[in-house]
């Protein structure tokens, strides 16, 4: 009876937080249970600047596999954009209402690989990206788009990635339960969607481009971004440079 009783809290506070859309799905493994770490993270924000919704008109996105679908591609310029142009991609930063918060859209150039940029793409290239942006004067248009995503395995992932031990049986979460317990399983499920008006982005866990840079462009007469294919997309603080939401779209 307490496990129903549990089980029926996880979707309660996690559907009244994030949206009944991510906790629909939560395996039934976690009835067996000891205890659970339940991490949620949402966002949701209004551009500074709208997109223009009489604007936006249905175009061609070119798939990863090379397949195409029409989308709904919003557009918008502005004298005053951030934007960074490297050798193997371009990226433009779209700030949010507070100024605090924004999206930077990574494309790469015609030709490069979506998976190659981001395997390159680490903590010292991504501040190189940040600090040589200028402003500049760009006709951006991108793709409204909504993504869930669910990954059922993390724990093979963080074990590879340095917390083996947790998994086991040697585990120590003797801080935490008096209980001998270990980790069974991490499952993540998130969710984002943006359009004209801004993003909405949320995230629950649950634990049972390496460019070389070619240097600032002193405010470039015109830049033209037109996302018509895989990017990359990042919602970060603005004077930390954390990192909140990090995803690529493929195929939309």
């Amino acid at each position: 009876q307490f496990q129903v009783f549990l089980w029926r809290q996880i979707h309660f506070w996690s559907g009244l937080i994030l949206g009944y859309f991510l906790t629909n799905d939560i395996p039934l493994s976690i009835y067996s249970s000891k205890f659970f770490i339940d991490k949620k993270m949402v966002f949701s924000s209004f551009w500074r600047f709208n997109f223009d919704k009489t604007k936006t008109v249905n175009k061609s996105f070119n798939n990863i596999d090379n397949t195409s679908s029409a989308v709904a591609m919003m557009h918008q310029r502005r004298m005053d954009m951030m934007y960074s142009q490297m050798d193997r991609c371009g990226m433009v930063t779209i700030p949010y209402s507070n100024t605090a918060y924004a999206m930077n859209i990574i494309l790469p150039a015609e030709g490069e690989k979506i998976d190659d940029i981001i395997s390159d793409l680490d903590q010292d290239v991504w501040k190189t990206m940040v600090n040589h942006r200028s402003l500049a004067k760009v006709t951006l248009s991108m793709p409204r788009f909504k993504i869930e995503n669910s990954l059922e395995k993390l724990d093979e992932t963080l074990a590879v990635m340095g917390m083996p031990t947790a998994f086991t049986h040697n585990a120590d979460f003797s801080a935490m339960s008096d209980m001998r317990t270990y980790v069974s399983e991490v499952i993540q499920k998130s969710y984002i969607s943006v359009d004209e008006n801004g993003t909405e982005a949320a995230a629950v866990t649950i634990v049972n481009m390496y460019a070389t840079s070619i240097g600032p462009q002193p405010n470039p007469a015109e830049v033209i971004m037109e996302v018509n294919r895989p990017f990359i997309f990042l919602i970060y603080e603005q004077s930390t440079g954390a990192i909140l939401f990090v995803g690529k779209v493929t195929k939309l």
